[in-house]
């Protein structure tokens, strides 16, 4: 609070009515009204946006790279004071700016700009620091840029991916921010491309929550809060939840939902939602182990002593899956992924241990072996377009693997010929095995992985799961 920076992920719901106009307040222009309840924005809104603020600051890169691994956005707003785009060539974007966007777009996320204090610049000021803006993002991303100046303009580039709008705003003078919300109305409401668009392991009826926070709730209990990966979730389904450190599931009942913080009897796949978990007890009470809790007093017991389950065991990371599936749900400590480095000043050898990123899952894991792959020509999909530039000024360009900028052929010489159990910067990509380091987690093939360690990134997908539970 007394730096001003945002260190935790924030979350604010934001509803348009038909006519595309906000609807969290009600009231006459110029007026000054209280904004509304959760409850009433939803009854007065045709679309809904959940806005997530995450942090700017290097110190909690950490839950920046939750909020984009985790939450699978479906845009990312990137925010450029005007003055960073005035000093022009590297400073366009600071080191931050380019951190995240380097991330986003490896995740293959939508990304557009919103220029902030405009007022503070003349308009040939404005000018000269678009053109530097432009530059660097076209650039960084191998992507078209446009600056949005018309409703009609919003309509043509919010569904072209290939592009990355550009929107000029300011707060004082109320520039652009009618651009700006109509641009967030018009956005298209679909599941964002960091689920995997690669077969589902798990079958189409089944439902999967990834669990990202938990809380004990007085008179309620157990309440945990994720997003709806796939399937749909009801009031009074059972569903295993897990895997616990011992790599276990355990089953329970939801007993009610909130969506929006709004009541719901339903939770369905794209939405982030809360559930109200009580531990599945057998049909018979007088099952041996159980405690006997008469209905009088079932009230007055803590989720504890009902059910033997803790809020300290919950853990980000942890699902709650379907329990008609005909197969039982296991944990694995190792897997295999295919990494493209973004960012590495230092070789990463056989034991180098990264703090791994898939979905909500955030452990240090140990890299068990490298198995190298040959240089593709181009980078398509999950990792850009053929010509990208991406965090710290690691460069992906046709015909080349990752190469520091301005670093010598010799460097590259020496890199060709290293051992194939390392990685170094201007190796592009290698398939690696990785062991979690203290406990088993539950993760399928076709799941987005980031790596992270001191200046290190690097990001990829998992190409197999070994479900093999034991110690490190």
């Amino acid at each position: 609070m007394e730096e001003g920076h945002t260190s935790s992920i924030s979350q604010v719901l934001l509803g348009f009515g038909e006519d595309g106009q906000v609807s969290n307040f009600l009231g006459n222009p110029g007026e000054q009204v209280a904004p509304l309840e959760a409850e009433e924005v939803l009854h007065h809104s045709t679309k809904l946006l959940t806005i997530l603020d995450l942090a700017g600051h290097p110190k909690y890169l950490k839950t920046t790279v939750s909020g984009l691994v985790g939450h699978a956005p479906d845009f990312v707003m990137l925010a450029v004071e005007m003055k960073a785009c005035l000093r022009g060539g590297d400073s366009v974007l600071g080191i931050m700016s380019r951190e995240h966007l380097g991330i986003a777009l490896a995740l293959n996320l939508r990304v557009f700009v919103v220029v902030t204090k405009c007022d503070s610049a003349t308009s040939d000021e404005i000018d000269l620091a678009l053109e530097s803006l432009h530059k660097t993002l076209r650039t960084m991303s191998g992507k078209s840029t446009v600056l949005v100046r018309s409703h009609g303009e919003i309509e043509q580039v919010v569904s072209m991916v290939s592009v990355v709008p550009i929107l000029v705003t300011s707060s004082v003078t109320g520039l652009g921010l009618a651009l700006l919300r109509d641009f967030l109305f018009l956005t298209p409401n679909k599941m964002a491309s960091l689920l995997s668009p690669l077969p589902l392991v798990q079958p189409p009826s089944s439902s999967l929550v990834r669990i990202d926070e938990s809380f004990d709730v007085d008179e309620v209990g157990l309440v945990l809060g994720g997003t709806i990966h796939h399937g749909a979730v009801s009031v009074g389904d059972s569903m295993l939840l897990g895997p616990h450190k011992d790599g276990h599931y355990e089953m329970v009942k939801i007993r009610s939902i909130q969506v929006m913080r709004v009541s719901s009897k339903r939770a369905v796949a794209g939405q982030s939602a809360t559930f109200a978990v009580r531990q599945q007890r057998p049909r018979s009470d007088s099952a041996p182990g159980r405690l006997q809790v008469s209905p009088q007093s079932r009230k007055e017991l803590s989720w504890d002593s009902i059910c033997g389950t803790k809020k300290r065991k919950m853990r980000k990371g942890m699902v709650l899956l379907s329990s008609n599936t005909t197969t039982e749900p296991v944990a694995a400590y190792e897997f295999e992924a295919e990494i493209l480095l973004l960012q590495n000043p230092h070789t990463m050898t056989v034991d180098y241990e990264p703090v791994v990123h898939i979905h909500t899952i955030a452990q240090s894991a140990r890299i068990k072996h490298i198995s190298s792959r040959e240089d593709r020509q181009t980078t398509h999909g999950t990792y850009g377009s053929d010509t990208t530039v991406v965090g710290g000024g690691m460069m992906v360009q046709e015909g080349m693997g990752v190469q520091q900028q301005g670093s010598s052929a010799s460097a590259s010489a020496a890199a060709s010929s290293s051992s194939s159990q390392v990685i170094t910067p201007v190796r592009r990509r290698a398939k690696v095995g990785l062991r979690f380091l203290y406990k088993p987690e539950y993760i399928s093939v076709g799941d987005p992985v980031l790596l992270r360690e001191g200046c290190t990134r690097g990001v990829g997908r998992v190409t197999s799961v070994h479900y093999s539970v034991g110690s490190v």
